[in-house]
């Protein structure tokens, strides 16, 4: 649910990484994968969904695979969770973000709101580790409206003014590109009053045209998936 950023706009910090990008086809022809390009104005999803009203919402991501060719235009893909209140034009988000005007293969940490019309995003120049999890956090600690944002030992950020308790977790992958970016994804998500983590149930699925969900074969629980491209699965060596 992030918009498409320049690089100028979006890099206030020094940055020299540049990595080699690898060819990338375009999306499969034909009106069901427009939707995935910028120039028709909308994403690519992959995601899993559950309702529930609760206080905290985490996710834990283990990224395989993360490729942007276009990057310096401000394509992206985002492996992520996202809540919202009611309101689906409205949400809270966190995970990793890989292209967006940083570089083609390297996840960087974000979180952003978007309220009234208005997106607001913060971005980290560091690097999340990869081949493991890394677990990201909203949370109501003082049940005032406050959503404070964890990365993995700590907290970042907050976004105010929000309800108390979320209605609705999603989690996955987000695309937004002209040419089909790599990008593969196992997550494990729960949610939370305050103390224990609980599994999602009754989980639903959702994969855009072009883009693929299964279940995370390290766990089955409801909204426990693999999600990406088609290309990412391939260049991660692994089954859509």
């Amino acid at each position: 649910m992030i918009p498409r950023a320049t690089r100028a706009s979006v890099i206030a910090v020094s940055l020299t990484l540049i990595c080699a990008t690898s060819a990338q086809a375009a999306w499969p022809t034909g009106s069901t994968y427009e939707e995935c390009k910028f120039a028709e104005g909308s994403h690519c999803y992959s995601i899993s969904e559950h309702n529930v009203k609760a206080l905290a919402s985490i996710v834990f991501i283990k990224d395989l695979s993360a490729n942007v060719s276009e990057w310096e235009t401000g394509a992206f893909t985002t492996h992520e969770q996202w809540i919202t209140f009611g309101n689906s034009s409205e949400w809270v988000e966190t995970g990793d973000i890989s292209g967006y005007g940083f570089s083609c293969c390297s996840p960087h940490p974000f979180y952003a709101e978007q309220r009234e019309g208005v997106f607001k995003v913060e971005l980290s120049p560091g690097v999340v580790p990869s081949g493991e999890y890394n677990h990201y956090v909203l949370y109501d600690a003082e049940l005032d409206g406050r959503w404070h944002v964890y990365w993995n030992c700590c907290e970042v950020g907050s976004e105010e003014g929000w309800p108390v308790r979320f209605s609705k977790q999603e989690a996955g992958v987000e695309a937004d590109s002209e040419t089909e970016p790599g990008s593969l994804e196992r997550q494990l998500v729960a949610w939370s009053e305050g103390g224990e983590w609980f599994p999602w149930t009754g989980a639903e699925w959702y994969a855009s045209p072009g883009l693929c969900v299964k279940t995370n074969p390290v766990s089955e629980a409801a909204g426990n998936i693999q999600a990406g491209t088609k290309l990412g699965a391939s260049e991660a060596g692994m089954s859509c």
